[in-house]
């Protein structure tokens, strides 16, 4: 691109979000195809699912008019007889909801706040719902007496997804899966469950680092892709690229990986470690792994562990291994890290600068150009999951460049209008990062008038030190912290799909 072109490109990505006052061309495309008569979602041929990053209901749309928010005349009252919206610090002062202000302030920039099982517990304080401003504090001290998990947006700082709203049909009831973070949530997305069996004998995968790449922590119960592919309905999961490490550098990592959000890299069975680049790659990550012994020699053992993994996976997952495989496995692999790595530019970045001379980044390539060239190829499957970069994704620590990415999704789907009248597309967000929501998730009660069995059936739904792997297993010390698994807190969850209108109220 010359000068001209890469600065109309990262204006496109800046503006994304668009203005109060005119409808976003994507949306007014999208409303301008009309559905067929009398269809209902039972005539799709194609769901599409996006799942954003850590933004509570309150914090995107507490000020949307029609919805349960800032205006709920059902808010919960705490036993100090104020209602959640009034939270209570520990020195008694109370703090509301108050609007971030996007373009005139730096919150943007301030980053996420705290979002783990440990936090999330607190904040609900089994029930009470009173420890928001004592639990989800910003890790940064020059931010954390400022009351940012009571923070929110309205429509001036969000046009295009306040559109979205009104467009489209928004759910004030969606509770994200477990009262925890990123990594837990998204394995209930792609498999319904946090735990290897349905009972409480077993770990409950509560934290990020529970399920990573490494042989011992990878999940092994069966995905949703898995049940797809045994029923033979097409699906595919859309990435830029997975996050497995091959060689890219941070800044490509944030624009072009799909930041760990693929939680089926995880699952032994897609063998993800077959991926085209990991293997090439594993000398380079030896070699940081020694250099980092050197500087951390109280970490030898750990770091060496890593390293003799790494070599095993030099033969398992040689190149040569992937052809004995059988095709059903190929078809899980294949499938379930759709990349765009036919796009000639697939890694590149485009650098430069603004009319002040400031650092410029871009992503050169297409982000979306697998999904785009199958849906213009009409191979676009019966189920596709999206998942977005880093800097695509919405989480608080980027900025609000999804808004981009949803555009361009609308873009792909509806230039073909045919394909966009038989095509649902869910967006929803996988948990709350640490941002404040009224109302309480529906959860079992952590001191139930019943007993419940906590290694049987019903334990499977708490976290409880009376549970077997708590004393079989080694655990660090916030692994034992009780709570309830779900659901956890408000998220935003937005659906499309072009039925006729008559017909909806029936189903």
């Amino acid at each position: 691109m010359d000068r001209r072109e890469f600065l109309e490109k990262s204006s496109i990505l800046l503006a994304g979000l668009g203005t109060s006052g005119v409808l976003h061309p994507a949306i007014l495309k999208a409303l301008t195809i009309d559905p067929a008569a009398e269809s209902t979602f039972y005539d799709a041929e194609h769901v599409v699912i996006l799942m954003q990053e850590n933004r509570s209901f309150d914090h995107a749309f507490g000020a949307l008019k029609g919805v349960r928010g800032f205006l709920d005349q059902r808010t919960f009252k705490k036993q100090d007889g104020h209602s959640a919206f009034f939270q209570k610090n520990d020195s008694g002062k109370y703090a509301a909801p108050a609007r971030l202000d996007l373009r005139n302030t730096k919150s943007t920039w301030m980053s996420s706040l705290p979002h783990s099982w440990d936090n999330q517990q607190k904040a609900l304080n089994k029930g009470k719902y009173d420890q928001w401003l004592q639990s989800k504090a910003s890790g940064n001290k020059d931010y954390k007496d400022i009351p940012l998990t009571l923070g929110y947006y309205n429509r001036e700082d969000l046009p295009f997804y306040y559109q979205l709203a009104d467009a489209f049909t928004i759910f004030d009831q969606y509770f994200c899966s477990s009262l925890t973070g990123t990594t837990p949530n998204r394995l209930f997305h792609w498999s319904g469950t946090l735990r290897e069996q349905k009972n409480g004998k077993v770990k409950a995968n509560v934290y990020n680092e529970n399920i990573d790449y490494d042989k011992n922590h990878q999940a092994k119960w069966k995905s949703f892709p898995e049940i797809l592919e045994e029923q033979n309905v097409s699906w595919k999961i859309y990435q830029n690229e997975i996050s497995l490490p091959k060689g890219m550098s941070g800044e490509q990592e944030a624009w072009l990986s799909n930041f760990t959000d693929n939680p089926i890299e995880w699952f032994s069975k897609f063998n993800v470690k077959f991926s085209k680049g990991y293997h090439q790659n594993i000398p380079n990550i030896i070699a940081y792994l020694k250099s980092e012994i050197e500087k951390n020699p109280k970490q030898k053992e750990r770091f060496e562990g890593m390293i003799a993994e790494l070599e095993e996976d030099k033969i398992k997952y040689h190149p040569d291994h992937y052809a004995k495989l059988s095709q059903a496995e190929k078809n899980l692999h294949e499938k379930a890290f759709t990349t765009n790595s036919n796009d000639p530019d697939f890694w590149n970045l485009e650098i430069g600068t603004d009319e002040k001379g400031e650092k410029l980044v871009v992503p050169k390539s297409d982000v979306l150009f697998q999904f785009r060239k199958d849906v213009e190829d009409k191979k676009l499957p019966l189920v596709s999951w999206l998942v977005a970069p880093e800097h695509f994704s919405d989480h608080p620590g980027s900025p609000w460049y999804g808004a981009w990415y949803i555009s361009e999704v609308l873009n792909i789907l509806t230039k073909d209008p045919e394909t966009w009248k038989k095509t649902i597309f869910i967006i929803n967000y996988d948990e709350n990062d640490g941002y404040f929501d009224h109302v309480l998730p529906f959860a079992p009660p952590m001191n139930p008038s019943q007993p419940v069995d906590m290694n049987g059936k019903d334990g499977v739904e708490y976290v409880d030190k009376n549970q077997e792997y708590m004393s079989t297993q080694k655990l660090k010390d916030h692994e034992r912290i009780e709570g309830t698994v779900g659901l956890g807190f408000r998220v935003s969850y937005d659906y499309r799909f072009s039925v006729d209108e008559r017909r909806f109220c029936e189903f």
